[in-house]
């Protein structure tokens, strides 16, 4: 494990409990500190009180877009150079 890892907050943001659960369980066993969202307004809480370094988001959100929760977090102060990463089922 790298000390990259051990640093690293990912904030992983999903509405289905399974995948969020199995991508934090994934990643934390790699070393990396995982939060979960499984909203909009979860996510943008997070991102609010969490120093990130990456943040992982599905496309749909039930009733939100992934796309607009990533449209929001950037718009948060120190927000605007963490990566995003979208996935999709």
């Amino acid at each position: 494990m790298s000390s990259l890892a051990s640093s690293a907050g990912i904030l992983i943001v999903d509405h289905d409990p399974y995948t969020l659960l199995g991508t934090a369980a994934t990643l934390d066993l790699a070393g990396y500190a995982c939060h979960c969202a499984r909203d909009r307004q979860a996510a943008i809480k997070a991102a609010q009180t969490i120093a990130l370094d990456l943040v992982i988001c599905d496309v749909h959100l039930g009733g939100d877009s992934g796309l607009e929760v990533c449209r929001d977090l950037r718009r948060l102060p120190g927000m605007q150079d963490v990566p995003l990463m979208f996935v999709s089922a």
